[in-house]
């Protein structure tokens, strides 16, 4: 799950049509399909300029989204906000400004210890000790 951490100016977010039926996942990135007009979620192919939104709860909502309504909250992606990430892999600064892939739900951040330069989110720091498999950073600038 990716989870937003800073913003001052978009508390709220807004909301995006998805399909009918469509569940999305609390901190699953979105794109949009062109094809449909809906989000869509992203995942391990997905490039920067196509991701747009982190799917949210209405505050103070933890729980995850049903979308039957055809509508989803969602955080926009902006490069100066900063995002908390669950990792696939254990996390270390040694990852620090290294540019990382979705996985395939676009739940997580794919941290292998190399940069890719198709990353979609750049590590800036570690969340406690590496096995909480967490980071803080900020999605690539489009």
């Amino acid at each position: 799950m990716i989870t937003f951490v800073t913003s001052a100016h978009n508390r709220y977010g807004k909301q995006v049509p998805v399909a009918n039926g469509t569940t999305i996942s609390k901190g699953q990135v979105l794109q949009w399909d062109l094809t449909t007009g809906n989000v869509v979620p992203s995942d391990n192919t997905s490039t920067f300029t196509k991701t747009e939104f982190v799917a949210c709860a209405p505050f103070p909502n933890t729980s995850d989204i049903a979308a039957p309504a055809n509508a989803v909250q969602v955080w926009e992606i902006d490069s100066n906000n900063q995002f908390i990430a669950d990792t696939v892999n254990n996390s270390n600064v040694a990852h620090n400004g290294q540019r990382m892939i979705l996985n395939s739900t676009g739940l997580l951040v794919n941290n292998t210890g190399t940069d890719s330069a198709s990353g979609v989110f750049r590590q800036t720091g570690v969340v406690g000790i590496p096995a909480n498999k967490q980071i803080i950073g900020e999605f690539v600038s489009k």
